[in-house]
């Protein structure tokens, strides 16, 4: 398939003014957080957010705990669960700092 220049812009303007339900999980370092998709007038319950000293590999696990509570909750009532008591306080979740171990894979 030929690359398609115009195909990033399509997107981009399909979410700043169609997109519902989207979440976006970037890390301050995260190379591709210098051109994040940005939500627009036309994007419906959707979110943002940055994990700080994140990398690409960043998480819902890797974000402060409120926060990480609100996109879990957010993920729960878009698939129609019930969140946990422990999730309705922020406090229920640790804060996880980036260990680059978990990220290896493991060898063939």
């Amino acid at each position: 398939m030929p690359f398609d220049y115009t195909a990033m812009p399509d997107v981009d303007t399909w979410v700043r003014y169609q997109g519902q339900r989207l979440l976006y999980i970037y890390g301050e370092y995260d190379p591709w957080s210098a051109e994040p998709f940005r939500l627009g007038p036309g994007s419906r319950d959707s979110y943002v957010y940055y994990v700080p000293k994140g990398n690409h590999g960043s998480k819902i696990a890797m974000l402060p705990a409120a926060q990480a509570a609100a996109a879990t909750a957010t993920i729960q009532r878009w698939a129609g669960i019930t969140p946990s008591p422990q999730l309705r306080r922020a406090s229920a979740l640790p804060s996880v700092d980036f260990d680059p171990m978990l990220s290896q894979r493991p060898p063939l």
